[in-house]
């Protein structure tokens, strides 16, 4: 039988799943990543599109907060970094990307 102190000591204790944000990180940067080579087929000025940024930087906070959940995957990491990798051949003013997708990157 349980009694009413043993309820109270009962913590829960749940991991957080990193498949969500992941996928909503995955999806967004697929998502601003085709929308600016079909509008800008070279090099872009991020400063000139801000929508795209604003999509990037949500898709980069999703990926952290995955990375946060589960910082030791090296499917993730090497995922984000693509991403970064990705986004910093196709903008200009891009190197810090350059450096933090070689910081993700696990071989």
């Amino acid at each position: 039988h349980l009694l009413q102190s043993d309820i109270k000591k009962i913590h829960v204790r749940m991991k957080h799943m990193n498949v969500i944000p992941f996928a909503e990180g995955n999806s967004i940067a697929i998502q601003a990543l085709a929308g600016l080579g079909k509008r800008y087929p070279g090099i872009v000025d991020i400063t000139q599109t801000h929508s795209f940024a604003r999509l990037f930087a949500l898709a980069m906070s999703k990926f952290d907060e995955a990375v946060r959940s589960s910082p030791d995957n090296k499917f993730i990491l090497n995922k984000y970094a693509d991403v970064l990798l990705r986004f910093a051949l196709k903008a200009t003013g891009t190197s810090q990307y350059f450096e933090r997708a070689f910081e993700n990157y696990h071989l």
